[in-house]
């Protein structure tokens, strides 16, 4: 026992300074794994990968090539796609005129409200898609009065018609109420047609009435009313223009002088006006239940996708009308298919033409046209009268283009004129549209800025683009927009032309650490 005590006494103090080195070894060891771990943190996670573009780099890249083919047309006539009133004529028997000029003006003042009318549906379907939430009461409230509203359109409607009836149009007929009818104007079938119009009318004006003092209560009925009502107006509009077009076709000796003639045309010509201005009123009554409609649809699911895309199709809808508003102005507008001499021209001031009615030709040994296909997205961003590139150096003009798009295809015909006789008569050319911002763009300097939609980030409180700090980090900057064109929108103030910004902010907000996307 005491040898093992005196063992122990002589080894005491080397094991207390084995076990001293042992812990600050420990202390040491641990304090570099902390350092070690300190210095090596997780890294965060991938962060969001965006693409930049400025308004002057967007609208450079903007125009598109398609294919086209070339073939020979020295003969070429102006037609009016659509009948109406020529307000003005721009040329003259034996000028010399460049593709796509104007060569006569159709009245068009309820072409021009469609295409205002249309505009600001866009407008209202685009303000629907910032707002995040809407009410239930509050869209219910504004169905109701959009109701209200279609009510009074059809009872507005029914009392101009009769109006318009009795006042302007049984002047034209005997007995026009009561036995049988007699037309005042035309002869043979033109008589015959007046007849049946104005017989047709005496049940139909009863009908309106009839339509008129039902209660008409919810929004389901009003629709169809209003619809109904827009019929009934068409039947009266027609007998308005078949009228219009007996009389062009009188000469002074018969019922009427020709002072008397002229008279009486004016007033026909301010009827149809007065009644083509209300049936768009009522299409724009049918507009506005529709959207309170989808309204209160929208406010009755939740801040989801499907609301998202319930705001995206109403743009789409609001979009679409606009196309087809701006088509039937267009169609106002009389323009030469080919450069060339005008030969021919059938025309005079205050003349009401049919639709379908050719008014000029135009001659020219030397012209080609091109015929290409361009898609529903690339149609929106091209017009009659565009000036476009034809291979490396030569130009030409867009003279037509089709209403729809070809149903094998899925896509829409342009025909371009040019004069370079160059080209071989079946050959194949690239033709280049260029569009807002390219150096021979139509589109006139001033105009807002253009980017496109997806650069857009709609909330309940602002509409901004979203830019990148020098830390990586977005932040939102605010715009003004303007309007829609096509698959691109205008930003009238808020940033300039060289500002970048994000491309697509979907799925991004302000405050997301981001890459930008290396060129």
């Amino acid at each position: 026992m005491n040898f093992i005590k005196t063992l122990l006494s002589r080894h005491r103090l080397p094991l207390y300074l084995g076990a001293g080195i042992l812990v600050v070894a420990l202390i040491i060891s641990q304090g570099l794994s902390e350092d070690a771990s300190s210095e090596t943190t997780t890294p965060p996670a991938n962060p969001l990968v965006v693409s930049l573009l400025s308004p002057q780099s967007f609208n450079e890249q903007t125009g598109f090539s398609v294919l086209g083919k070339v073939a020979a047309t020295d003969r070429a006539f102006v037609t009016a796609a659509a009948g109406g009133l020529i307000t003005s004529i721009r040329v003259s028997e034996g000028d010399d005129v460049a593709a796509g000029t104007l060569v006569a003006t159709l009245k068009n003042d309820s072409e021009q409200a469609a295409v205002a009318q249309a505009k600001a549906a866009l407008r209202a379907a685009e303000a629907g898609a910032a707002q995040s939430n809407v009410g239930t009461a509050s869209a219910e409230s504004a169905l109701e009065q959009a109701t209200v509203s279609g009510r009074t359109s059809v009872s507005s409607s029914y009392s101009l018609a009769q109006r318009v009836v009795l006042n302007d149009i049984d002047q034209f007929f005997s007995n026009p109420e009561n036995g049988a009818i007699g037309a005042r104007v035309g002869r043979g079938a033109l008589v015959r047609s007046l007849n049946e119009q104005r017989m047709a009318l005496r049940q139909l004006l009863m009908d309106w009435e009839s339509l008129t003092n039902q209660p008409l209560q919810d929004a389901t009925n009003v629709v169809s009313a209003l619809k109904t009502s827009q019929t009934y107006t068409t039947q009266v509009l027609t007998l308005v223009n078949t009228l219009i077009t007996a009389l062009n076709n009188e000469s002074g000796g018969g019922n009427y002088s020709n002072a008397e003639l002229r008279s009486l045309q004016s007033q026909l010509t301010q009827t149809r006006d007065g009644l083509l201005s209300n049936k768009n009123g009522q299409q724009g009554a049918l507009t506005q239940i529709n959207n309170a409609r989808d309204q209160v649809a929208q406010a009755t699911i939740s801040g989801t996708n499907s609301e998202l895309s319930s705001a995206q199709a109403q743009i789409d809808q609001a979009r679409a009308s606009l196309r087809s508003a701006e088509s039937r102005l267009a169609n106002t507008y009389l323009r030469a298919p080919i450069a060339g001499t005008v030969d021919a021209l059938d025309l005079t001031l205050g003349q009401f033409i049919p639709g379908g009615t050719t008014i000029a030709e135009i001659t020219n040994q030397n012209a080609l046209e091109i015929t290409t296909y361009v898609s529903t997205n690339e149609r929106e961003r091209i017009q009659t009268g565009n000036e476009v590139k034809i291979g490396t150096e030569y130009t030409g003009t867009i003279t037509s283009i089709a209403p729809a798009a070809d149903r094998a295809s899925g896509k829409i015909r342009v025909t371009i004129s040019t004069s370079e006789a160059t080209f071989t008569i079946g050959s194949t050319v690239e033709v280049t549209f260029e569009t807002q911002g390219s150096e021979t763009s139509t589109t006139i300097k001033d105009t807002p800025l253009q980017i496109p939609i997806t650069a857009i980030r709609f909330t309940g409180k602002e509409t901004a683009v979203l830019q990148v700090d020098t830390e990586g980090v977005l932040y939102a900057t605010p715009v003004i927009l303007g309007d829609t064109v096509g698959n691109t929108i205008n930003v009238v103030s808020g940033i300039s032309s060289s500002t970048l910004l994000v491309r697509d902010v979907r799925g991004k907000q302000a405050g997301d650490m981001v890459t930008v996307e290396s060129n």
